[in-house]
């Protein structure tokens, strides 16, 4: 997605998978690189960037043309991730069902497009966006801890609390 927040300056959100060496358009095509390093220094040059994706923080050190940008450490957005995760870096699985990931999904969207209305609204400044990212996410963390019923609200907070800890604002 291009947006023009002034003229000659755009931002670009990028929403998908992502490693640390490359972007991923979709789930379709998980496999296929979509954004390298190499070309992510033509496409991103002289803008301000969101990647919405894993390890997109990690991706972003790696160019230095953009001008700000907000980048994610791993985010757990399904199952297949959370047994992947498991699988291949901590050999711990996450007491989390389908549903739990759901609502901690749901809540970071929340918190993403509360942030992303003020921005595009001109409402805050891009170099603000990590503070009320930051902001609305506590609140999410906050709500789900607060309902005591729900068995799992701690690991689904945790989620949230490691999404939140990774974030990253990055400038050039």
């Amino acid at each position: 997605f291009f947006f023009f927040l002034e003229e000659g300056k755009k931002l670009i959100i990028f929403l998908g998978h992502g490693t640390r060496s490359y972007l991923c358009a979709s789930v379709l095509i998980y496999r296929d690189v979509f954004i390298n390093v190499e070309n992510g220094v033509q496409i991103f040059k002289n803008n301000d960037i969101v990647i919405v994706s894993c390890y997109s923080s990690t991706f972003l050190d790696k160019i230095n043309s953009f001008n700000n940008g907000i980048g994610f450490g791993n985010i757990i957005s399904s199952i297949e991730e959370r047994n992947a995760e498991a699988e291949s870096i901590t050999s711990i699985y996450r007491n989390l069902s389908e549903k739990d990931i759901e609502l901690s999904n749901l809540s970071f969207t929340n918190s993403l497009t509360k942030t992303f209305d003020l921005l595009l609204n001109k409402k805050i400044e891009f170099y603000q966006f990590k503070d009320y990212l930051t902001f609305y996410l506590n609140q999410e963390i906050g709500t789900i801890l607060s309902i005591k019923e729900k068995e799992n609200r701690k690991e689904i907070a945790k989620l949230l609390f490691e999404i939140r800890n990774e974030l990253e604002f990055l400038t050039n």
